[in-house]
């Protein structure tokens, strides 16, 4: 079946403004499929039936998300539970005429596997103190396991110059949020804690039983190397719901990019022209069957 979802003219028409670069994400559960891009959230039916389309903005009203300033989302399905998830970010800049300097990220749950139904919203505060100065956080990481919603960040500081400060880590219990009750949601730095160059990390989203204490991992790309062979920096995440801890190790994944080079333009059909591939930085991980 092909089924049409957003694309560069409906997505402007829910919220006034073309977006380039498409920023698409999309999950699939048993019965339906969820996508975001840039600033929009649709889903549909496998069938092909589409059911809604709408602006992330008036999606996250419940949480009050201000108009023009959602955006990065990301959704996954989480299959322990049987529920999609959605994050996306939202950011206000004195410098750029915002009537405050705020940051915050932006979650929602469905209550079962229809997305059609009840959704459950909260919104995290992530304007965080970082070294003195207060940071926004862009370029989510959503992951899932069977206890706990992982989203990781990469910190700047407000105004015209947008410092980098390092990524962090917020961790949500599932339950009892999950029910109905309230958000226990915590907030760490692994990078930090490990002593590892705080670059772009993705929690991987688990599929089956983990052994041990372990929740997740963090992987980052970014071009570890050793000027021959690249690596993968991997933290791993440990109780992560009651004391969480961190430990890193580097995994040789052998002489596969020329770092001294820019990333090539993806080859697509019919045409001569390339997509622009972006940059190194992780766009997402999985762990499956021990690998």
């Amino acid at each position: 079946t092909t089924i049409d979802s957003l694309d560069f003219d409906s997505e402007q028409a829910l919220n006034g403004f073309y977006h380039i670069p498409p920023d698409p994400c999309g999950a699939a559960g048993p019965n339906h499929l969820v996508a975001v891009v840039n600033t929009s959230i649709w889903w549909a039916t496998k069938a092909g039936a589409s059911i809604n389309a709408q602006s992330l903005a008036s999606f996250f009203a419940p949480v009050s998300a201000v108009a023009g300033e959602v955006f990065d989302p990301k959704v996954i399905y989480d299959q322990y539970a049987g529920r999609f998830v959605v994050v996306a970010l939202e950011q206000q800049d004195t410098s750029a005429g915002g009537p405050a300097n705020t940051s915050r990220i932006l979650l929602a749950v469905s209550d079962d596997s229809d997305p059609n139904g009840t959704w459950r919203f909260h919104a995290i505060n992530s304007n965080i103190n970082i070294g003195g100065t207060n940071h926004w956080a862009d370029y989510p990481g959503l992951a899932v396991d069977d206890e706990a919603v992982y989203i990781t960040n990469n910190m700047f500081t407000f105004g015209p110059t947008n410092t980098y400060g390092g990524a962090r880590l917020w961790i949500m219990n599932k339950t009892p949020y999950y029910t109905g009750g309230a958000a226990s949601v915590t907030i760490h730095d692994p990078s930090g804690a490990t002593g590892q160059t705080a670059t772009t990390m993705m929690p991987a989203h688990t599929f089956g039983t983990v052994s041990g204490a372990t929740g997740t991992w963090l992987v980052r790309y970014s071009a570890f190397t050793d000027d021959t062979n690249e690596f993968l920096s991997i933290i791993r995440v440990d109780n992560p719901i009651t004391s969480p801890t961190f430990a890193h190790t580097f995994v040789n994944v052998g002489n596969i990019d020329n770092t001294a080079a820019s990333m090539p333009g993806a080859t697509q059909p019919g045409t001569a022209t390339t997509i622009d591939s972006g940059d190194r930085r992780m766009l997402h991980a999985v762990w499956r069957n021990n690998a």
